[in-house]
């Protein structure tokens, strides 16, 4: 059919006219708070007395950014509450009428909203971890010891967390607990509803959700201890290649692994000496602040390398690592390892990344998950400060018709809020139910131009007059050379072309989790380490049932992991780890702590099960618990030390040659990695040696180091805790003695220094 063009007019009920276009000063409110305020005014206007005092009594979570030298105390604003600092970064809760005031102050660089991460999970089945049980046991030798994640802090926020679930306790009866802290979270705010941290208070807990279960299984996988008499059933699958073909995947002649129940229970976690410190309840990003701090609280007062995981994620934002949540993050990775989900999106459709051509323009419709109606958001990002042109429009994929809405030409002051209350042909009133939301503006943390659209709870496409059904669709136009990113929030809306090549179709291109491109901060993808899952009958106790999954190869990457180029050319993953088909433990207090359980254990006169799940939340905890095994072997490795043991030390099979793209490194290997952290050991042993510039640090006593230069010249040793604050110092000719045994057992740095040369370099007191 020949594709027609036509257009017809919209009165359109706005807050804000379309603008011309301009230049705009960047913005230093995200758009989404943007948004929020002027949401309040406009259903004010409209006649909702209410959401001015909801407003007011109800503030919400916000990260900001102050100018150097400013400090938060100094601020005056009605509401405004500080919750905690990283450095230059506030996390703190304020009414939303009052973000305007805030954002006038000129020691406000930046504010953005506390956003709500989802956990990456998927509900599919079970998985091992390559190389970590060699760690675990040594059983060839090749490692100086065991290594079980002693000594060694590891923390998380999560929502469905049972603490006292037997996988996190210990003794001969089980009778204490390895969690050391429990903060629990509800709303935006960051403000910790319970600080639990007595082993009183800590027993006395149950969950914070009774209807969540995700925390209880992310936390099994990295530090479930767990590992005596239960019931399971599970298979031999032979060698890694005994498993090609869908014909395979339906064999029963697996020899079972515990014909008799008599073995011990196998699902225990990574880093089973762990301690831990749990966050858990709502995901906003102000939480996620706050738990990574009171891990390190805890860690440095115990003395202890620690590791935070976060199973979670955000489809929406620039994906580059800007941002004061971003920043704040960062910082916080300088003194514990983090790791982020890399996101379950991976074949999802919900993501554009197009290089405008000679045609700087390209069109692509809104497809919801969900018949015709949706929420959500979609926004598009440029990787610079030039505006992007944005056309509105219904599109009939029948008639191929194009009926416009709106047209912003550059930045927007505020936001628009269109609606469909009158068209100029009566056929077609009401074409569509609800409210776009529409705001634009250079974003000043990275100088990119950020287009943000919003659909309202009630929005719906109606049908055309002829009975077709429409498709909201949006046309963007800039520069030739200019990269556009998009972004739709997937598990509602995606991208499409609707069969017509005038159209772009989405695709996964940066499926990555926003939060996963932080920088300092580790992204974890997902691959298939085996694809059958079996569960118990917890009725007859004896019987058990087989699934046997075929779309997936094992081995290979899991089509959900999430990945991506970004715009400054960095490649996430950093690494792959298992993730699908993963058994752990399973909240107690959930309505159905039996559905889908795969094996259970009776301790105490109480049930305690565990269960199968998938995504990158299951891979992202395994990475973590690999971390914390390193990091019991040498406390003082950072970011870079563990990327690089990544990129030594990954595996690197056919699965990944075929589409490196989407692995990073590779597959993490726990061994390899352990005797590669071994064998170039910076600190922790008396026979440890650094040397750099001809400068060598040597630890010549349980708590006492000595610095020698290659030439004869005075210089300075300076040892500094984490906070900055010098501890210890000394000084000589060649070689310089240093006795920290009077510090607190923990990590330290260690720096010796002339006018002439400077190393710095971690230690460990002991």
């Amino acid at each position: 059919m020949k594709k027609i063009i036509r257009t017809v007019s919209f009165c359109m009920a706005m807050a804000a006219v379309c603008q011309p276009s301009m230049a705009s000063n960047p913005s230093k409110m995200s758009l989404e708070a943007r948004q929020a305020i002027d949401n309040i005014y406009y259903q004010a206007a409209k006649g909702d007395a209410r959401v001015m005092a909801e407003a007011d009594n109800n503030p919400v979570g916000i990260i900001f950014r102050l100018q150097p030298g400013q400090s938060a105390q100094d601020l005056n604003i009605p509401g405004l509450r500080i919750v905690t600092t990283v450095e230059n970064i506030v996390v703190a809760a304020i009414p939303l009428t009052q973000l305007d005031n805030l954002a006038d102050i000129d020691a406000v660089s930046s504010i953005e909203l506390s956003q709500m991460s989802e956990p990456d999970m998927l509900f599919v089945r079970m998985g091992a971890m390559t190389g970590v049980s060699k760690v675990h046991t040594n059983p060839l030798g090749e490692l100086n010891q065991p290594y079980l994640g002693e000594g060694v802090v590891v923390g998380l926020l999560d929502t469905g967390l049972d603490p006292n679930h037997i996988n996190f306790r210990t003794g001969a009866n089980y009778e204490d607990t390895r969690v050391k802290g429990i903060y629990t979270f509800y709303g935006s705010t960051g403000i910790p509803n319970d600080a639990l941290t007595t082993p009183d208070e800590i027993k006395a807990f149950t969950t914070e959700y009774k209807n969540k279960n995700h925390g209880t299984h992310v936390l099994g996988i990295m530090a479930g201890g767990y590992s005596g008499p239960g019931y399971w059933h599970d298979y031999d699958f032979g060698t890694p290649d005994s498993l090609k073909t869908e014909e395979q995947n339906n064999r029963t002649d697996f020899k079972d692994l515990n014909p008799n129940n008599t073995k011990p229970m196998p699902y225990y976690g990574i880093a089973p000496k762990a301690e831990i410190i749990i966050g858990c309840g709502d995901l906003y990003s102000n939480s996620q602040i706050v738990t990574a701090q009171k891990v390190i609280e805890y860690a440095e007062s115990v003395g202890k390398p620690c590791v935070v995981n976060y199973s979670m994620g955000s489809q929406m934002g620039p994906k580059d690592g800007t941002g004061a949540f971003a920043e704040a993050m960062t910082k916080l990775g300088e003194k514990a390892i983090i790791s982020w989900s890399s996101s379950n999106d991976g074949d999802k459709k919900a993501y554009l990344s197009e290089i405008l051509g000679a045609k700087p323009s390209f069109k692509t419709t809104i497809l919801p998950k969900k018949d015709n109606g949706a929420t959500g958001a979609f926004e598009f990002w440029a990787n610079d400060d030039k505006a992007l042109k944005v056309r509105l429009f219904v599109y009939d994929p029948e008639e191929y018709d194009e009926y416009d809405i709106a047209v912003f030409n550059g930045a927007t002051e505020g936001t628009t809020f269109l609606t469909a209350e009158k068209i100029s042909e009566q056929s077609l009133n009401n074409i569509f139910n609800g409210t776009i939301s529409v705001n634009s503006q250079v974003i000043g943390q990275n100088n990119r131009f950020q287009v943000y659209i919003k659909l309202s709870d009630d929005y719906r496409m109606n049908n055309l007059p002829a009975g077709n059904l429409p498709r909201l669709a949006v046309e963007i136009t800039g520069y030739t050379g200019q990269r556009v990113d998009a972004n739709a929030n997937s598990t509602l809306l995606e991208f499409s072309n609707c069969n017509d090549t005038d159209f772009v179709n989405g695709s996964n291109i940066m499926c990555i989790n926003n939060s996963a491109t932080i920088k300092g901060n580790f992204a974890i993808g997902s691959y298939v380490p085996r694809d059958c899952q079996i569960q118990i009958n917890t009725t007859t106790g004896k019987e058990r049932a087989r699934y046997y999954a075929g779309w997936e190869m094992p081995l290979d990457i899991a089509e959900s992991s999430g990945f991506a180029t970004l715009a400054d050319g960095r490649k996430l993953p950093h690494t792959c780890a298992p993730g699908t088909d993963v058994v752990s433990s399973n909240n107690r207090y959930i309505s159905n702590p039996t559905s889908e359980a795969n094996a259970y254990t009776e301790f105490g006169g109480q049930k305690y099960y565990w269960r199968m799940m998938s995504g990158t939340s299951m891979s992202c905890p395994a990475f973590s618990g690999i971390a914390a095994l390193w990091l019991e072997a040498d406390p003082t490795l950072s970011y870079s030390d563990i990327n690089k043991v990544l990129k030594k030390t990954c595996k690197k099979d056919k699965w990944v040659e075929a589409r490196p793209e989407r692995w990073g490194a590779g597959k993490v290997d726990a061994y390899e990695g352990m005797k590669y952290v071994l064998a170039n050991k910076t600190s922790g042993i008396p026979s440890n040696l650094i040397e750099e510039n001809k400068i060598m640090v040597s630890r010549v006593g349980n708590n006492r180091f000595e610095v020698t230069v290659g030439m004869e010249q005075t210089f300075s040793v300076d040892v500094t805790a984490l906070s900055g604050l010098t501890v210890a110092k000394a000084q000589g000719v060649n070689t310089v003695a240093i006795d920290v045994s009077g510090l607190a057992k923990g990590i330290y740095i260690l720096t010796a220094h002339n006018d002439n040369m400077r190393h710095s370099t971690k230690i460990v007191v002991r």
